[in-house]
């Protein structure tokens, strides 16, 4: 297994530490840090520099797919990967277009999260098969 440092941003304090139980069960994976809105998250991934960067869409001061848009300059080689609980239609589209390596629809977060990590991590796309686009 890869070794990987990721940053998580969402709002919700209760799912980041779901969210990082969850992934640090993966051997080798460690959440380097986490954030509650977007300009924290641009803050903390320039401080950081994480190989991964999980971003929430809805997020306030800076949502999701902005945050990645400034991450994906100034920190080019954090790889970017957009979560949601909303299916706005376009939405895979917007966050390839801000950076990010993929979208993952927060109800299949448990199936498709680390599959699309490790993609990501291999620099390749991860988006889920039930992405929205169009």
């Amino acid at each position: 297994m890869q070794s990987l440092r990721i940053l998580i941003a969402d709002d919700s304090e209760s799912f980041r530490s779901s969210l990082r139980a969850f992934l640090e069960s993966v051997p080798g994976w460690t959440v380097c840090g986490e954030a509650g809105d977007g300009h924290v998250a641009v803050a903390k991934a320039l401080a950081l520099r994480p190989d991964i960067v999980v971003l929430d869409i809805s997020m306030p001061t800076m949502n999701g797919i902005e945050a990645a848009k400034v991450i994906h300059q100034q920190v080019p080689s954090a790889e970017l990967l957009v979560i949601s609980q909303h299916r706005f239609r376009g939405v895979g589209e917007a966050a390839q277009k801000a950076g990010a390596r993929g979208y993952v629809d927060k109800s299949k977060l448990s199936q498709e999260l680390i599959p699309a990590i490790k993609a990501a991590g291999m620099r390749r796309s991860a988006h889920g098969p039930a992405c929205p686009t169009g």
